[in-house]
Parts: structure tokens; sequence; C-alpha cells
């Protein structure tokens, strides 16, 4: 989603606060934020918000009629209500069925959020006949950097297209990992144009970002970043169990990206991100990738024996990963 497209769809549901109701979807929680704020400053009168919203998990939703009473009970006075369902993808098959029976009274607006895995899954295509559907993904590194620009200048931040390209490359993991970003940039520039070292100085100081920047050198076989990484993550306190499973992670996405399109599919990430994996697979092998797992698998064989320490373990498998790959 564009920036300028999201505008247009605020405007929308400001102009629509009768709507029936919204399906917000995809794997960009800033955006599914800002609209689901946008939805519920429209519908909602702020003097007796409390009785005319009503929130449920789905996961937590055992029993799919209090979500259809919820839909059917009156306003209090005021015009409408609000009946927001998060995390449909973690609901049991029971309420996913019920989804598609329900029967939005006037008066009442129902937004369902999700973050589906396929759009062939019934539910979607359940919420997308029956709602209005919002897709809240980024496709390519070009609208991302255009969502920079954007929260950029939203707060008053000076910033050039150059040094937008380059705090992406550095810290794009997706728009809520750069807002935070931007927003520390714009604190510590003090009105001054943003500049490649002070994100460098700030986004080396990121605990969350290096993890991302971690799998991506991985992924990517830069070892000697992957290196630098592993010993700033390990300064932080993360522990090399949590270093390991990251690695482990990225190792089966590749494996998925190698075996086609179909592979590529199922690997959980905004449809930019998963060009990097169909690029970086081609850097690997299938022996490659197993040797990495077998390497990493005995990390815990090396600590457990109390003849490396969890640095020396983690390592040691890394400069095995490089040599052999």
């Amino acid at each position: 989603m564009k920036p300028d497209d999201f505008d247009k769809i605020i405007s929308k549901i400001k102009s629509k606060p009768d709507a029936r109701g919204y399906y917000v979807f995809g794997d960009e929680a800033f955006i599914k934020g800002q609209i689901l704020a946008a939805i519920r400053e429209t519908v909602i009168a702020p003097d007796f918000a409390e009785f005319n919203y009503h929130e449920f998990r789905a996961k937590e939703l055992r029993d799919p009629k209090a979500l259809a009473d919820a839909i059917l009970a009156i306003p209090m006075m005021a015009e409408r209500r609000l009946v927001v369902l998060r995390e449909v993808e973690n609901g049991r098959k029971a309420l996913h069925d019920v989804i598609g029976e329900l029967n939005i009274p006037e008066g009442c607006v129902f937004v369902a959020e999700a973050n589906p895995q396929k759009k062939t899954v019934a539910f979607h295509k359940r919420l997308v006949a029956l709602l209005e559907p919002i897709e809240c993904t980024i496709a390519n590194d070009r609208e991302m950097t255009q969502w920079v620009a954007k929260l950029a200048e939203r707060a008053g931040v000076k910033i050039s297209s150059g040094i937008v390209n380059y705090l992406v490359e550095r810290a794009g993991v997706n728009i809520q990992t750069l807002a935070v970003e931007i927003d520390k940039l714009g604190l510590v520039a003090e009105g001054k144009p943003i500049t490649k070292s002070g994100i460098d100085e700030m986004t080396a100081t990121s605990r969350s970002v290096n993890i991302f920047r971690l799998a991506d050198s991985f992924t990517n076989r830069n070892f000697e970043e992957t290196f630098e990484l592993v010993e700033s993550l390990l300064e932080f306190g993360e522990s090399v169990i949590m270093l390991v499973a990251i690695l482990k992670l990225e190792l089966f996405k590749l494996i998925r990206a190698k075996s086609g399109e179909a592979g590529l599919a199922k690997v959980r990430a905004p449809a930019w991100k998963l060009k990097f994996y169909k690029t970086a697979a081609g850097k690997w092998t299938i022996p490659m990738i197993r040797n990495a797992l077998i390497e990493l698998g005995r990390i815990d064989v090396g600590m457990k024996s109390g003849k490396l320490t969890e640095r020396e373990a983690i390592i040691q498998a890394l400069a095995e990963i490089s040599l052999k790959s």
C-alpha cells in the first residue's frame, strides 16, 4: 500500500461512518493500527465509547455466539457501535464457519483484522465477500521508501531521498520499526538533516533491528557482518539459544524458497521480503543448508560438554558454516 492510497482509504472511512464493516488484513501492523484507529474515531462517539465498543481476540473466543450477540446488540445512547475481531487467522474452525453467516444490522460496524497466510483460506474469502477489504502490505522497496519519506515529513525530520534509501536498507524491517527509528533520529538531529553516520550510530544500538540484520546477513551469506552482529547481540545480553533459533528459521525459509514458487508462498513475509529470500536462495545449495543445520545443532552439544562457552560455540559453528559452504 502506497502512502497516497492509505490517505485515500482514511478519507473514505471518515466519509462513511455508517459503513457495514471492514476486513483489515496484511502483515504491516503499523498501517493496520492506523486504519483501525481511524475507524474507531469515525464510528464511536467519544462520550459513550466504553458502552459501544467491543473487541475480541479470535484465539480466546471459545463461543462464536458471543461475537454474534455483540454485533446484534443495540447501541447505547449513540447511533452506532463498533465490534472488532482481531487475529482471525488464530480462530477455531467453528468461528470461521460462523463468520460467513453473520448478519450485520444497521447501527453496527464490524471490523475483522487478520494476517492470513494465504488468500485462498476459507475465512479470508468469506470476509472479503462480507466486508470491505483493506489490504495492509508493502509490495516493494519503493513503497517502503515512500512511507519513510511520509513519516519523516510528519515528524518534521529533514531527510534526503538518498538517506531515505539508506535507512530502509539499514533498518527496513517493517514500517513500525522504521517509524521508531525516525523518531529517534529526529530527537538526536535537533532540526538538522539526517546523515548516514547518524543512522549508523542510532540503528547500531537497536537490539531489535540488529536481530533482523543478523537474519538478513546470514541468509545473504554475508558472514563477516553476521559475526559482528552476533558479538553485538551477545553484548546486549541476547541468548545464544535465541540466536540459533533465528538462524535455523532462516535456513528453513531458504529450503522453502528453493522448492519453487509454491514453497516461497509458505514463507510468512511481506512481498518485498519474499524477493529477498528468492535471491538469497540462489546463493545456497541444499547440502550447504543441511551442513549449516548440523553445525547449529552442535552448538548445544558444545555448551553442555563444558568445553566451550556460549560465545565460542556459536562463533565456531558460524566459522564452520562459512568455511564449508
